[in-house]
C-alpha cells in the first residue's frame, strides 16, 4: 500500500471556486500512482480496512480521506470528521510548516464540505494559530498565504468568518514581511480581493505604511 502515500495534498489554485486543498490525482491518466478513481475494488476494500486500523495522525488522515473521497463508508460525514481530526492531530509532527498547513487547509475543506460547524471553528482556531507563526517567523510565504485566504474567505451566504479581523491583520504584516516579488503580488491581490468593499484599504493595505515603498510596487505587481 505504498501508493496510498503518493498521493499528495495542494492548495486550491485560483481557478477554483473556494480556496482549500484537495487530494490528487483524483481522475484522469496518471502512471503512479493511479488515480483515485480508477483503484480496483481490492484497493478500495483494504483503503477502508487500514482507516480503523493505523494509528498514525498521517496514516489515519490519508486512509480516512481517501475513504471520504471515493464514498466507500455508509456514513460519509463520518469519513471526512476522522480525516479532518486526524490532520489536526499531525500538526507539530515531523512534516514542514508546508505541509502541515496544506492537512489543516484540507482539514478545512473537508469540515466545510459536511458542513460541520464546531468542526470548521476549531480548524479555522488551528489555522490562525499556524499562520501567525508562520508571518510572525518570516517563514515559508508558501505555507502562510494560502492559510490565510481561507481565513478570509466568506463563510456560507456570504457571512464574515470570526477569523476575518486577525487574519486580515496577518495579512497587512504578510505584506510588510515577505520581499519575494511573487509573494508580494499574491498577498496584495488577495487583500483587494477581500476588500471589494472597503477601496481606501484596498488601495492602501496597513502593511504598505510600515514600508513606504511598498504601494507602487503593490500597483505595478497587483494590476
Amino acid at each position: 500500500m505504498q501508493s496510498t502515500f503518493s498521493y499528495v495534498l495542494t492548495s486550491n489554485s485560483s481557478g477554483f471556486a473556494q480556496p482549500g486543498a484537495s487530494l490528487i490525482p483524483l481522475d484522469g491518466e496518471s502512471l503512479f500512482p493511479r488515480a483515485l478513481r480508477d483503484a480496483d475494488d481490492e484497493v478500495r476494500t483494504l483503503w477502508v480496512a487500514l482507516t480503523d486500523v493505523v494509528s498514525h495522525p498521517i496514516a489515519k488522515a490519508r486512509c480516512a480521506d481517501i475513504v471520504f473521497i471515493l464514498r466507500l463508508a455508509k456514513n460519509n460525514r463520518d469519513s471526512a470528521e476522522k480525516a479532518a481530526r486526524a490532520y489536526l492531530a499531525a500538526v507539530g509532527g515531523d512534516l514542514c510548516r508546508r505541509e502541515q498547513s496544506l492537512g489543516l487547509l484540507r482539514a478545512w475543506t473537508l469540515a466545510r464540505s459536511v458542513g460541520s460547524t464546531v468542526l470548521e471553528a476549531e480548524v479555522a482556531a488551528a489555522l490562525l494559530v499556524m499562520a501567525r507563526d508562520v508571518v510572525t517567523r518570516a517563514d515559508d510565504p508558501y505555507a502562510a498565504v494560502p492559510l490565510l485566504e481561507a481565513l478570509t474567505a466568506p463563510g456560507r451566504k456570504g457571512q464574515v468568518l470570526p477569523t476575518s479581523a486577525q487574519a486580515n491583520i496577518l495579512l497587512d504584516r504578510a505584506l510588510a514581511t515577505y520581499t519575494e516579488p511573487k509573494v508580494i503580488a499574491e498577498v496584495a491581490a488577495l487583500i483587494r480581493r477581500r476588500s471589494a468593499d472597503d477601496p481606501v484599504r484596498a488601495d492602501h493595505p496597513a502593511g504598505s505604511r510600515l514600508q513606504p515603498c511598498l504601494p507602487k510596487r503593490i500597483s505595478s505587481l497587483s494590476r
